[in-house]
C-alpha cells in the first residue's frame, strides 16, 4: 500500500489575510489622536505668563505675545487713532512668567479682565486754545506738527505771515478714564483738521427719555435754540429721531498778515 501524501499547506496570500487585528489598529490610531488632540489643546491653554501691574498679578496668558496683544486691545479701545497715549495709573504693565502654570485667557478675554482691574488714563500733549483743552496728542513733537498743519492751511501766499487769533499752547495732559472722550486723542492731521474746520451741522440721536429741556441743557443750549432749528419737534420726540443742533465752530482762526 502506497503511503499517502500529505497536502501541501496553502500559502496565504497578502490580499487573502484576515481583517481580525484592523479594528484594533483603528482603536490604537484614534486614542492616539484623541490624546494628540487634547495635548495641544492643554499646552495652547496653559498660562505661563502673566501681565503684572504694580506688582499684583492682573491676569494669566498663554505667552509674552498674547500678553502684549491685550494690553494693544485696551489701548485701542481707548483711543484707536493714538493707542500711545493710553497708560495706566499703577503703571506700565510687565510680564513675568509664572512659577506654578494655571489656566490662561485668550487676548480678547485678558483685555477686559485688564480693562476692569486697571485705571485708564490718557497721558500725552494737549493742544490748549485760550486754556481749554482741545486734543491731545502722544508727544510735545506731534503737537508741534498739528500746529504746523494748521499754519499751513492758512498760507494763501508765500508773502503772508500765517498767526493764530486764538491763543494756541501745548502742554501736558492727564485725562482720567471717567472724561475719557471729552479731549479726543488724534494724530498730527487728524487734529489739525478738528481745530481748524469750518462751521458744520451737528446732530443729536434721540434717547429714551429725552426732552428738549435734557438736550438743550446737556449742550449747554436754550430750549429756544432747539425750537428754531427743529420746529414743531419739542412734543413729537421719539427714540432714535435725530434733533439738529447748532454748527460746530472750528477752535482756532488763522489769521494772514501780509509782509512789506
Amino acid at each position: 500500500m502506497m503511503p499517502l501524501r500529505r497536502r501541501p499547506k496553502r500559502r496565504r496570500s497578502a490580499y487573502t489575510r484576515p481583517h481580525a487585528k484592523r479594528p484594533y489598529l483603528t482603536m490604537v490610531l484614534v486614542v492616539l489622536a484623541v490624546f494628540g488632540g487634547l495635548a495641544v489643546y492643554v499646552h495652547h491653554h496653559t498660562a505661563h505668563y502673566a501681565i503684572v501691574l504694580n506688582g499684583k498679578q492682573i491676569v494669566a496668558v498663554a505667552s509674552k505675545e498674547d500678553a502684549q496683544a491685550a494690553f494693544r486691545l485696551v489701548q485701542l479701545k481707548y483711543a484707536p487713532n493714538v493707542p500711545d497715549v493710553v497708560t495706566f495709573t499703577e503703571g506700565m504693565p510687565v510680564v513675568e512668567s509664572l512659577k506654578t502654570p494655571t489656566v490662561s485667557l485668550d487676548p480678547h478675554a485678558a483685555a477686559e479682565v485688564l480693562d476692569r482691574r486697571a485705571i485708564v488714563q490718557l497721558e500725552g500733549y494737549a493742544i490748549f486754545v485760550n486754556r481749554i483743552p482741545q486734543v491731545i496728542l502722544a508727544s510735545r513733537d506731534l503737537a508741534t506738527e498739528a500746529i504746523s498743519l494748521m499754519l499751513d492751511r492758512g498760507m494763501y501766499n508765500k508773502q503772508g505771515i500765517p498767526t493764530f487769533k486764538q491763543r494756541v499752547t501745548i502742554d501736558v495732559l492727564h485725562v482720567s478714564k471717567e472724561k475719557i472722550g471729552t479731549v479726543p486723542a488724534m494724530t498730527p492731521e487728524q487734529a489739525a483738521e478738528e481745530l481748524v474746520h469750518p462751521p458744520r451741522p451737528q446732530v443729536y440721536t434721540v434717547k429714551n427719555g429725552d426732552s428738549f429741556w435734557s438736550i438743550a441743557n446737556a449742550n449747554g443750549l436754550l430750549v429756544a435754540d432747539l425750537d428754531k432749528l427743529n420746529p414743531g419737534k419739542s412734543h413729537l420726540l421719539h427714540e432714535g429721531d435725530q434733533i439738529k443742533l447748532p454748527d460746530k465752530p472750528s477752535a482756532v482762526t488763522v489769521v494772514v498778515r501780509q509782509t512789506k
